[in-house]
């Protein structure tokens, strides 16, 4: 599908960012740290948004060099 495979690499990393990233957040969330206040989800929220922003920053240069 496409001819570079760091391209597919660079889409599998954000696809899994974006899936796996507030999945692991709930279960830390709700199951190991039921007593977390609005701090500590507004920090989780903000690193998360900056690994999508980072995966997708990477992916794009990837894709501009194909």
């Amino acid at each position: 599908m496409f001819k570079n495979p760091n391209v597919v690499r660079g889409l599998a990393v954000l696809i899994a960012v974006v899936v796996l990233g507030p999945t692991i957040f709930f279960l830390l969330r709700y199951l190991a740290f039921p007593n977390w206040g609005n701090t500590e989800l507004n920090i989780g929220f903000i690193v998360w948004v900056l690994a999508v922003f980072i995966a997708e920053r990477r992916l794009s240069k990837l894709w501009k060099s194909n």
